[in-house]
């Protein structure tokens, strides 16, 4: 179980990572001047998703998804930690009477 949801956790980020890309390769395309912008001012990525959505849905929309599935690994993994390293109770001091 654990090894699974790894992997889903690094599929989920490698999804987020190829999607940045392609949103950046988009604005770049588009101009080199919201390629720049994208890069280095903030809030400009969601300023330039809101003004060209209809080019930029499908890879925002990948990039979203990656991001819940990356949290949602994240929220489990402690859950896992506690449940793994939980020492089993053993009856082995105890004697019946």
């Amino acid at each position: 179980m654990e090894l699974l949801l790894g992997s889903l956790g690094i599929a989920a980020a490698v999804v987020c990572f190829i999607s940045s890309i392609w949103l950046l390769a988009i604005a770049f395309r588009t101009n080199i001047w919201w390629g720049l912008a994208y890069m280095f001012i903030p809030l400009a990525s969601l300023a330039f998703v809101a003004l060209h959505w209809n080019k930029v849905k499908k890879p925002f929309l990948c990039l979203v998804a990656g991001i819940i599935v990356v949290i949602s690994v994240a929220l489990m993994v402690p859950s896992m930690l506690t449940h793994m390293l939980e020492v089993p109770k053993t009856n082995s001091g105890q004697t019946k009477t």
